[in-house]
């Protein structure tokens, strides 16, 4: 027992002044190699799990129609639409999804507002955004940002 603790205790002085490729132990099959492995897939990112970001932007006070709206959109840019439309954006972390009528109804609850017709969904993960506007029947459409 005193020799797992001492050995751990070495090994995290270890972690601290010498780079992980040299924490492998040849001699030693117990705790050291255990903890080189885990460390080593922390190191490579091979394990690594980020959660998502679900962002709801609520349509501001200035009355647009939806149609001119989506023109408009189409006109001046994603950004430029958000910035002059939409107030500050609700956010949440999740790992998973239910895509389908019951989503909408899990954001009014959450969020504890009502999801409207042109009102701005966003997906971020990692590096990826996906962004979709609620329509009048209640589905959601992808927005697709072109360059």
């Amino acid at each position: 027992m005193i020799y797992i603790l001492l050995s751990f205790f070495v090994l995290t002085l270890l972690i601290k002044h010498t780079s992980l490729k040299m924490l492998y132990f040849a001699r030693c099959r117990g705790i050291d190699t255990a903890i080189y492995r885990r460390l080593d897939r922390v190191k490579t990112r091979r394990h690594r799990f980020s959660l998502a970001i679900i962002r709801v932007y609520k349509r501001n006070s200035t009355f647009v129609e939806l149609p001119s709206l989506v023109e408009e959109l189409s006109n001046i840019g994603l950004n430029e639409t958000l910035n002059k439309y939409y107030n500050k954006p609700f956010e949440h972390e999740a790992k998973s999804i239910v895509a389908g009528p019951s989503f909408m109804q899990f954001l009014n609850k959450l969020f504890k507002t009502q999801i409207a017709a042109g009102d701005i969904l966003q997906f971020e993960s990692d590096n990826h955004n996906k962004f979709f506007m609620f329509s009048m029947t209640g589905t959601w459409d992808e927005i697709i940002k072109l360059k």
